[in-house]
């Protein structure tokens, strides 16, 4: 029974539904070459995982300390001392080596090794540890959520980005920010942080009306950058652009964190059918 708890523990620390959720992100880049090198696609997918599963691994080493301090983390497995943090460094580290290396191997060129490298660098290099000193380590944490879409495209196709993948690119940036407020806003309010010290939580959550109008806007209008886009998808990304700000805008207030959490739960699903609807185009095509 301790082994199994154990190995569950290893798993959990690498965040493996995140990295699944950013391994399928990178989909996105091969959707605009409408799958026509889906083959090699699916060998740099399983090396973009092993990437992802290796710096969520060292983001979790790094938070160790930080995490103690939030109701939200502090009952993961390295707060509580139920795994070895030099363990999970060395675990980290070889998935790191072996996503590179992969991506390397598989992706045709040092161009997708590049792209991965330069989201570990944003991700675990600055955004980890300034996200509890400074906002403004927003900025870093955004642009390596839109890492993977380049990553997915330089791989598997290879050559310049399209303008259509910059625009996609820029909406993952957009998509990142209410994401991570909208997580802030579902716990308790004043833990450590910079954002409870510089904004009290209502003024955060009219930030966060700006920005999702802000991105239900683009998804309305991305056909403007991808013409090519078929009528049924051009239709779904509007009305789910629409769709997203509407609820928003006049959303049942929750008591509590109710709305925060539920106001997640329906932005996540607006990105997923933001990607399902350009892949099935991608598909299509």
């Amino acid at each position: 029974m301790m082994m199994s708890s154990r190995l569950w523990d290893r798993l959990w620390v690498g965040k493996p539904l995140l990295c699944l959720a950013l391994t399928l992100s990178s989909c996105l880049g091969i959707a605009f070459d409408d799958f026509g090198h889906v083959d090699r696609f699916f060998k740099q997918a399983l090396a973009a995982f092993c990437l992802f599963f290796g710096s969520a691994c060292l983001n979790n080493v790094q938070d160790r300390h930080g995490d103690r301090l939030l109701a939200r983390t502090r009952g993961r497995a390295l707060p509580l001392g139920r795994l070895c943090p030099m363990g999970v460094l060395v675990q980290a580290l070889t998935f790191l080596v072996l996503g590179l290396a992969g991506l390397f191997r598989v992706g045709g060129g040092p161009a997708p090794c590049l792209w991965g490298l330069a989201g570990v660098v944003l991700y675990n290099g600055i955004y980890t540890p300034l996200k509890l000193r400074t906002v403004w380590a927003m900025v870093p944490g955004a642009l390596a959520g839109a890492v993977p879409v380049a990553m997915g495209w330089s791989g598997a196709v290879g050559g310049g980005l399209p303008p259509g993948l910059w625009a996609v690119m820029a909406l993952m940036v957009v998509w990142q920010l209410p994401h991570a407020w909208l997580v802030l806003l579902s716990q308790p309010w004043g833990e450590p942080g910079p954002f409870a010290a510089l904004f009290r939580r209502d003024q955060l959550e009219r930030v966060l009306l700006v920005w999702i109008s802000l991105w239900g806007s683009c998804l309305a209008m991305f056909v403007l950058f991808k013409p090519d886009l078929a009528g049924m998808a051009a239709w779904i990304l509007g009305g789910n652009g629409m769709g997203v700000v509407l609820f928003f805008w006049v959303r049942p207030r929750v008591p509590g964190a109710g709305a925060a959490k539920l106001g997640f739960r329906v932005l996540n699903a607006s990105l997923v059918i933001f990607m399902a609807a350009l892949m099935a185009d991608g598909l299509a095509g």
